[in-house]
């Protein structure tokens, strides 16, 4: 498991950069458009980044609760069988 210091300074440079792809994508796509609306689609794309990342995380999670889930089911299984083998 990574230690809380690593993690930061990961955070960091994955915001970093999201907000470069960001500004290129908005650049490229709405140069016409205001820097102030330029600098909020910069915004809501790095948002827009970010809450992936999360559902990612937690799709991870509960993929690993299902399969500790599953794990813990099969050992409960065996327990079971052998219990009632010896009795």
């Amino acid at each position: 498991m990574l230690d809380a210091t690593t993690v930061m300074r990961q955070a960091g440079m994955t915001a970093h950069d999201w907000m470069l792809e960001a500004a290129e994508f908005v650049e490229q796509r709405f140069a016409d458009y205001p820097p102030e609306a330029r600098a909020a689609l910069i915004a809501a794309y790095t948002t827009a980044a970010a809450r992936d990342e999360v559902a990612m995380y937690v799709r991870a999670l509960a993929e690993a609760n299902e399969t500790a889930g599953d794990a813990l089911a099969d050992c409960l299984r065996a327990l079971a069988d052998a219990v009632s083998e010896k009795g």
